[in-house]
């Protein structure tokens, strides 16, 4: 009877394994460091002053632009931004293979110095001759200088040119930011088995909170101080931003450590019965994992094509693409609309706090809607959000701005949603090692809309007015939505391997960078060593691919035959 009393205590018990399994978790989280959320809470305090919601008033009031002009200069900023994201991903990826745990978080202090660096040098007009007055109002714009950006000026410092050139610097500086950090905090869940990448959303939310409380203060000191308390605050963002990466840096060179020294143990062990030395097997062991992998070149091609390798697919950056190009024009210019409602800036301040009261919650539950989900209806939901936003912007009369604080909530439905289906998106069909350059690949389809969104923004406030302005931009989106919803009638989207690592391969039909697998699989999925022959569509060759065990650094190899 004792012996069955002492069974039954030893018996396992489900639930309290898994809470114990939990909180041991946690603790082991806890212990591996600092979460990327610190490194993106600092960076988005930073990026609030120097090229946040108050850059268009900031070129406005501060530079003295128009807002053609400054449409123009921000979409020369996106031109920067989107091209560069794609040069600088691949470049941040091959710099951390060869400095692991600082590779990537070296490029993100760059950008910040050279970032602040430009915003600091738009204070040299204060010490201009012509400081007195400004030399570009709106008055002067139909006067267009040799580049069509406004009168020139014999003090280069008070020339718009001098200043459109610091925005373009500054463009190349977020280019070093985004999407490198994003691929930071991708790597460091990668590095945490009890972790997913569908976390990304929880860490990206403490961005959302340094966004939110950074503009409502920067808001409220505009208001008391004028837009010249820009430069001390830009100083003060890069201390702490720099001070952020530092510590997350040490933290992360640590563990990449005891990985690396794991992953040499696990070699060693692996390779104890070979007669030859250890280091000849561990560096023939390295030799072919790096024969293995793709070239640069060719996975970017393949990683871009995979993109609209389907009708789904294609549909899905068609409506990225539209929603891209509406929302620039709320994110960059809606200040500008706001102005004409005779809003003050620290009520502009607060629709940002209201915006990002809903964009927490949504990032905090992001695992849970992909999983219930997926990537494109997200996406549907941030498109609809968008449209009922702008249509509502265009009814609020004038003088009446406290309106807009119950349409507000939708742009973090709009932004949470959008950005946690692209960054899903980009994850899945990157290989492990190469997150930044999926991130940098689906920021080159977002950019070329923001590019348009602004040339067009920048136009239709002199000409059209906001109102109208929203109202069609509210017409293009729902073309966006039109197309994925048929889409998604007419094919099921199929989800692609993220990384071939993160998440088993279930049911019929799986994607891997383009390749098309159908194969009857169990209740219990595909089991290491399965081989399928396929038809590779890339390179119109038969290929052979065979699965490998999911603890096994590339978890797909395929054979060609010609």
């Amino acid at each position: 009877m004792n012996e069955d009393d002492d069974e039954g205590d030893l018996a396992p018990n489900p639930a309290l394994n898994s809470q114990r399994s939990t909180t041991a978790n946690k603790k082991a989280l806890k212990n591996d460091g600092v979460r990327p959320g610190l490194v993106f809470g600092c960076i988005f305090v930073w990026m609030s002053i120097t090229g946040g919601r108050f850059l268009a008033p900031f070129l406005e009031q501060e530079i003295g632009m128009s807002p053609r002009t400054i449409g123009v200069c921000l979409a020369a900023q996106s031109v920067i931004t989107t091209l560069g994201g794609s040069i600088v991903g691949p470049l941040a990826d091959q710099r951390e293979s060869r400095l692991p745990g600082r590779g990537r978080t070296e490029i993100l202090a760059l950008g910040i110095m050279l970032g602040t660096i430009c915003c600091l040098l738009h204070s040299l007009r204060h010490f201009s001759p012509s400081s007195s007055s400004i030399p570009f109002s709106h008055e002067q714009d139909n006067q267009p200088d040799e580049i069509g950006l406004g009168t020139m000026s014999s003090d280069i410092f008070s020339s718009t040119t001098f200043h459109f050139a610091l925005r373009m610097m500054y463009a190349g500086s977020i280019c070093c930011i985004f999407p490198v950090a994003d691929a930071v905090a991708l790597q460091y869940l990668e590095q945490h088995p009890q972790m997913s990448k569908d976390d990304y959303g929880r860490e990206r939310m403490f961005g959302a909170i340094g966004w939110a409380v950074a503009h409502f203060g920067y808001a409220v000191l505009i208001d008391w101080y004028g837009f010249n308390v820009t430069y001390p605050l830009s100083l003060l963002g890069l201390v702490v931003a720099l001070i952020a990466i530092h510590i997350y840096t040490r933290k992360q060179i640590e563990l990449t450590k005891r990985s690396l020294m794991k992953r040499k143990s696990d070699i060693i062990t692996a390779n104890e019965g070979d007669d030859s030395p250890v280091e000849s097997r561990t560096e023939s062991t390295c030799m072919e994992s790096e024969k293995q992998q793709l070239s640069t070149k060719s996975l970017v091609t393949t990683i871009l094509g995979s993109f609209f390798g389907t009708y789904y697919s294609t549909a899905y950056m068609i409506c990225l693409f539209l929603l891209s190009f509406g929302q620039v024009i709320v994110d960059a210019l809606v200040f500008l609309f706001f102005e004409t409602l005779e809003s003050s800036y620290t009520m502009m301040g607060i629709t940002v706090i209201f915006t990002v009261a809903f964009e927490i919650p949504i990032f905090q539950v992001a695992p849970t809607l992909l999983e219930r989900s997926n990537a494109g209806v997200l996406l549907l939901v941030a498109s609809f959000s968008y449209i009922v936003r702008v249509l509502g912007y265009a009814s609020i009369p004038k003088g009446h701005i406290a309106y807009v604080l119950a349409l507000e909530p939708l742009h973090g439905v709009t932004y949470a949603c959008a950005q946690t289906s692209s960054v899903d998106t980009a994850s899945r069909f990157s290989p492990p090692g190469w997150e930044a350059t999926g991130q940098g690949l689906i920021s080159l389809v977002r950019g070329s809309g923001s590019i348009l969104g602004l040339l067009y923004g920048g136009w239709a406030v002199e000409h059209l007015g906001g109102r109208f302005m929203y109202e069609i931009s509210s017409c293009l989106v729902s073309v966006g939505v039109l197309c994925l919803g048929v889409a998604s009638c007419y094919q099921s989207p199929v989800a692609a391997v993220p990384s071939a690592t993160s998440r088993s391969m279930r049911g019929k039909e799986t994607q891997y960078l383009g390749v098309q697998l159908e194969e009857d699989v169990g209740d219990d999925g595909m089991s290491a060593g399965d081989t399928f022959v396929i038809d590779d569509s890339l390179d119109n060759s038969t290929s052979e691919l065979e699965l490998q065990p999911l603890d096994s650094a590339h978890n797909l190899s395929t054979k060609h035959d010609s």
